[in-house]
Order: structure tokens, then sequence, then C-alpha cells
């Protein structure tokens, strides 16, 4: 604490130490501290009306802190010894914030995403791997989210559903990822596909939020039920348009004379083994609005590739970015591969991650080795799931009291289990540039206390 109170206090932070014992004076902890050597204020959690004390009491562990925004709003809540890197990373992630974000992630859940990929009949159906990379999203955001980032889902198949709880449509994403994971992972399918009225869900949505909008449409292909995403004259409306009708109307009306500029949401395409024609409407959505299209024709090599892409790209800002991927493959007779990665002086943060194909039944894992070789100790940072896994490091990573080297190579050494031959592998690190951040930033660095109690 002391030396983030040194460190920091020039930027605007302040340390203040919360003395919570009952029945205790300010005199107490600043004797307590006094002897410890530190220089920062504290002061007494009142014994009549112990606000801290309440307040911490039914959250397992001690201390507690809490970083707080300038607007008085709790950015950060974190119980438990923590080592000073991370406290220090959770402190960055405030100030280098970016703008925070309303994300809707729009999901084709026709039947045709049932069929696997072109490239591998026999391995994973689109929806399965839609699925698994926008979990996987979901799980990184846990980290890389700001406090007030949203998500909400979206589906549509032969009409057009949103997850909603009490009314609520967009939900922090810090708070709620377990939640929206698996409402992700349970969502079937259906037969036709309502893309207009899933769009114009997130649209009706989004039209209320004041934050930065952004919508990721997932879809492997055409529109079969009203109303339709449609070019009228030199701009694209939903309405409806005739044409190949799969189904009956959408529960959702057609909104004719409507620009879907007007939205103000930046929509990101995602074509899932997509066929020329269809992939031409989703290039002039994304270009009406001032998205990304990428398309794949083989989604079970790079659909979560993709993913990350748009999803680097809507947040924007110098973070995060794409700072390595590759896809590789393990054999359990070589009992290891290797994955190399490289990050400059300025990356303050990164995630890295391992994917697999949930077919293969496999489980993998992996190590991290520094430039100067030293092995990290990963078991607090590693969360592991069925088809893959990632760990989240501040830089400069430090461990057992010294600060390891981050500039130059890193090695990601994988192991696991298969029971196959081989499993293939995508490994991806995505990092955050403290330079690019801090340029946007400074002046909005004067706003942070950091209380521990």
């Amino acid at each position: 604490m002391q030396n983030l109170w040194t460190e920091y206090s020039g930027h605007g932070v302040l340390v203040v130490a919360v003395h919570s014992s009952e029945g205790g004076d300010e005199n107490d902890g600043d004797t307590w501290l006094t002897g410890l050597g530190a220089t920062f204020p504290a002061v007494q959690d009142p014994a009549g009306d112990p606000f801290f004390h309440s307040y911490v009491d039914p959250i397992p562990g001690w201390p507690q802190l809490f970083i707080i925004g300038r607007d008085h709003t709790i950015q950060k809540d974190i119980g438990g010894a923590v080592s000073e890197a991370y406290l220090e990373g959770q402190l960055q992630d405030v100030i280098y914030a970016r703008a925070p974000v309303d994300l809707e992630m729009v999901m084709d859940v026709s039947d045709s995403m049932n069929s696997p990929s072109h490239s591998d009949p026999g391995g994973d159906s689109k929806l399965t791997m839609m699925k698994q990379a926008a979990s996987m999203i979901t799980d990184f955001l846990q980290d890389h989210g700001q406090a007030d980032d949203r998500m909400g889902l979206v589906w549509f198949t032969d009409d057009a559903s949103e997850y909603q709880v009490a009314g609520q449509k967009l939900f922090s994403i810090p708070v709620n990822w377990a939640a929206l994971r698996g409402q992700i992972n349970a969502h079937g399918t259906g037969n036709c596909t309502a893309m207009g009225a899933g769009l114009q869900t997130a649209f009706n949505t989004l039209s209320a939020s004041t934050q930065k909008r952004v919508a990721i449409l997932c879809t492997d292909g055409m529109q079969n039920i009203e109303p339709k995403v449609t070019q009228v004259g030199a701009h694209f409306e939903i309405i409806d348009s005739g044409g190949w009708i799969c189904g009956g109307h959408a529960g959702v009306p057609a909104h004719a004379g409507t620009d879907i500029v007007t939205y103000n949401t930046t929509v990101h395409p995602i074509g899932i083994g997509i066929t020329a024609e269809y992939a031409t409407l989703l290039q002039s959505i994304a270009d009406a609005t001032g998205g990304f299209y990428r398309g794949t024709s083989d989604p079970e090599t790079d659909l979560d590739l993709l993913y990350f892409v748009d999803l680097c790209n809507c947040l924007a800002g110098g973070s995060p970015a794409l700072a390595h991927h590759h896809t590789g493959r393990f054999y359990p007779k070589e009992c290891q591969a290797v994955e190399y990665f490289d990050l400059n002086r300025s990356a303050r943060k990164f995630t890295a991650i391992l994917a697999w194909k949930k077919a293969a039944a496999s489980s993998l894992v992996f190590w991290l080795y520094t430039p100067d070789g030293t092995l990290l100790d990963l078991h607090q940072s590693m969360r592991m799931f069925e088809s893959h896994c990632l760990a989240t490091i501040y830089c400069p990573p430090r461990q057992q009291g010294k600060e390891l080297q981050h500039v130059g190579r890193w090695r990601m050494v994988i192991h696991g289990e298969t029971p196959g031959e081989f499993v293939d592998y995508h490994a991806f690190v995505i990092a955050e540039d403290r330079e690019i951040k801090w340029r946007g930033c400074r002046k909005s660095l004067f706003r942070f206390i950091l209380i521990w109690v």
C-alpha cells in the first residue's frame, strides 16, 4: 500500500486506511501504520455507526479494499489478501479506464446452425462453436471489462428472443458474467431465420443507452422471416420486403422508413459458413454502421478468432488488442506443445487463452514462462472450462517479492490429456497498452481513492 501511495499519489490517487476495530480510535490506527513506516492517512470507522465494518462483515475475507472513482461509486471491491502486483493492476484498470460499452450479442439459432463445419463433418456444430466463442468473450470481459460495461443477449430463429430478468435486458459484465455465459450455453435451436427481428430487438434495447452501443451479429446465412434487413435506396431498413418466406411474421414489427444508422449502434457481423450471396448483405450492414464484417467458411478453425477481433474493434481505444494467435496441435506422446509471443515495454496487462473443440473431449492447460525464464505461479489467475482456459497477468509480474521481466519473448507451454492421437487448439494473447491509453486519459486521472479497511 505504501508503494502504491508513493508511486500514484502524483496521479491523483489517494490511499486511505480505515481502522475498523470496534472500540478503537484513530490513534490506534495511526500508531499501527506509523510503526509499519506508512505515510498515508488513516481514519477510524465510527464505533456507534460502523459503516465499513457492517458493510464488510457479510463479505468473506479481510482486509477489504475499495477503489472509488471521482463520481463516488465503487469501481473495484476486493476482499481478502492480495499481492501488490494484483492490487496495482486493479488500480491501473481504473486509471486507464476507457469509456463504457453496451454490447449486444445477436446470435443465430436457426436449424442450420446444428450442422458442422464443412471442413470437419465430424466436429462441433456451428451452434456449439458459436456458444464457445461467445462464452470465451464473456469470460475475457470479466477481467477486461469496465465496471459500467453491460451485455445483452438476443437470439433469433423463427422469432427473436432476449434474455431479461425483471425487465432488465443489459447486465453488468463483471458482476453477471456467469449468468450470461450460462444463458449462452443453455439456448437451443428452432427452424427458420428471423435476422431482421433479432437485429431490431438489439436496436430497441440499446436505444435507451447513453454509452457506446455495439452489436456483434453472428449468423450463417439467409433471412426468411419478416421483417428483413432490406436495402431501400442508399440505406437499409428493417421492413417486410417479400421474397422467400419460411414461416409466419416475427413478433417484432417492421420499421419502415427508419434507416438502421439512426439507431447509433455499430454492428460487427460475423458470417459462419456463409455464401457470397449473404456475405454481401452483412458487409453492407457493417459499412453502413461503421463496423467490421468478418466471414469464415471454416468456423472450426477461426470463429473464436473472429469474435475476438470484432470485440477488440468494438472496445478500441488502444485497449485491448490481439497480440498473438496461432492454431496448433497437441500430441500427448510429446507431453507438451509450445507457443511463443512477444510483449513490449508498455504492455500493462494481458490475457492468455487456450481453446479446443468440445467434441475432442480433451482437457488442456498451459504454463507461462517470462522472458527471463521464470515459471509464473498461475494457480490464482487460471480459470478452466470445458473447452477453454485463460489467465490474466498484470505487468510487470511480481512473484515472491521480486519484479520479473515482461519485455521480450514469452513461452506458453501446453500440457493436457486427449482420448485421440492429437487435439487441435487455438492460442490467443490479448494485451492492453498503457501508453496508448495514457495519452487519451491523462486529464481524467485526478479522481481515484483507494480505501483499505
